[in-house]
């Protein structure tokens, strides 16, 4: 799995390429978790374009990274995800604490507002 980022503002924007599945995660949490420390940013965008796919670990970081950031008032974003990706989450029940958008522009939108 391939990790990079970006900031817009006080948004840091991760570009992930590869499959989000658990034996990558202990690689991606250690990636975030100085951001996660990072109180002046307002949010953390993931681009998906370019994952695989996710399993139930990767959900599960995607929660722990949610409630992170939640408590210095920050959100997590996800955008340009496939359509099964997408479906997994929504499987889970979490579309209403991970926000989705269909471009990076609103994801940056919603989490500037």
């Amino acid at each position: 799995m391939k990790i990079e980022h970006r900031f817009e503002k006080n948004i840091c924007i991760f570009q992930i390429e590869g499959n989000m599945v658990h034996e990558k995660m202990r690689e991606f949490k250690s990636y975030l978790s100085p951001f996660l420390e990072n109180q002046s940013l307002h949010g953390i965008a993931i681009d998906f374009a370019n994952v695989g796919v996710i399993d139930s670990a990767a959900i599960g970081v995607l929660v722990g990274i949610y409630k992170r950031l939640e408590e210095h008032e920050a959100r997590l974003a996800l955008f340009n995800l496939k359509s099964y990706n997408r479906e997994a989450i929504e499987l889970n029940q979490l579309q209403n604490i991970i926000l989705m958008y269909p471009t990076e522009a609103e994801a940056l939108t919603a989490l500037n507002n």
